[in-house]
């Protein structure tokens, strides 16, 4: 059987810390929020605002780069 690839891209909703906190959305079931300063991670539930998400994580920056097209990828410090 052949196997078949389809390149893909995932872009989570993104802003700083400090523009979540202003403008404090809703995000929707299941929809990632990053601080892209923090790299600190909310998912949405529908109902409670960015304020009152608890956040997913906190990833280590060193794992990840801007690249020059403003694009982040995974940095060589990256280990699975």
């Amino acid at each position: 059987m052949a196997e078949n690839r389809v390149a893909v891209t995932l872009q989570l909703r993104n802003s700083t810390a400090e523009t979540w906190t202003t403008r404090n959305p809703t995000l929707r079931v299941g929809e990632f929020g990053l601080e892209n300063d923090t790299f600190r991670i909310k998912i949405g539930d529908g109902v409670r605002d960015w304020q009152h998400l608890p956040y997913l994580n906190k990833l280590d920056p060193s794992y990840f780069k801007y690249d020059t097209d403003g694009s982040l990828t995974f940095s060589d410090n990256f280990r699975t």
